[in-house]
C-alpha cells in the first residue's frame, strides 16, 4: 500500500497517473489514467498505423523525460527494472508516457545512487556484443535505410539507435543517466 501510495503521488507529464487502488481480499486493482492508443509495441511490432520518424522521436523523447524524473526528481527515487515498448503507453495525441507499477523498486531511505551490477531484464532482449563493431563500421545506417526510414529522418534514427546502444550498455558505470539521455535525443 506504501508503494502504491508513493506511485499516485507521483505526477510528471511522461507518466501514466495512478487515480486508484484498492487492497481488499477480495478484490485486487490499480486504476490508471487511461491510454487511447496503447502500448508502443503495438506500433512497433504489431503495425498498429504508421508512426512518422519525427513523431518516433518525440515518443522516445517523452519516455526518456519521465525515466529521467523517476531516476532523478521525484522526491521518492523510483527505479524502474522493466523498461520496454509494452510499458510505454500512448494517449491520443501520441504522447507517451511511462508504466510505473508496484513491481518496481522503490529508494525508501537508501542512497541517491543505486547502482545495478550484473544483468537485469531479459537476456534475449538484449543486443550482441558485434552491434557496436556495426555501429563504427556504418553498417548500421545501411540497416537503418532498408527498415524504411526516409532519407531525410536518417541521421535522427540513427541517433535514437545509438542512444539506444548506450542505454543497453553491461556495464553500469557505462550507461548514461537518462538527464544525459534526454538531452542526447533532444
Amino acid at each position: 500500500m506504501a508503494e502504491a501510495s508513493s506511485i499516485g503521488r507521483t505526477h510528471q507529464i511522461n507518466l501514466i497517473k495512478l487515480y486508484g487502488f484498492c487492497f481488499d481480499p477480495t478484490t485486487m486493482a490499480l486504476v490508471y489514467e487511461y491510454m487511447e492508443n496503447g502500448s508502443l509495441d503495438g506500433f512497433l511490432f504489431e503495425d498498429k498505423s504508421a508512426i512518422n520518424w519525427c513523431k518516433m522521436n518525440e515518443i522516445a523523447v517523452g519516455a526518456a523525460k519521465g525515466i529521467a524524473y523517476l531516476h532523478a526528481e521525484c522526491k521518492k527515487r523510483i527505479v524502474h527494472y522493466d523498461i520496454k515498448p509494452g510499458n510505454i503507453l500512448l494517449d491520443r495525441n501520441l504522447t507517451s508516457k511511462a508504466l510505473v507499477y508496484l513491481e518496481v523498486t522503490m529508494n525508501f531511505g537508501m542512497p541517491h545512487r543505486i547502482l545495478l551490477t550484473g544483468f537485469r531484464g531479459t537476456p534475449r532482449q538484449w543486443l550482441p556484443w558485434w552491434t557496436w563493431d556495426m555501429l563504427h563500421n556504418g553498417e548500421l545506417l545501411v540497416m537503418v535505410s532498408l527498415c524504411g526510414v526516409p532519407e531525410g529522418a536518417l541521421e535522427k534514427a540513427l541517433r535514437m539507435l545509438k542512444v539506444a546502444l548506450l542505454c543497453i550498455q553491461y556495464k553500469p558505470e557505462e550507461r548514461p543517466a537518462m538527464s544525459i539521455v534526454v538531452k542526447m535525443l533532444d
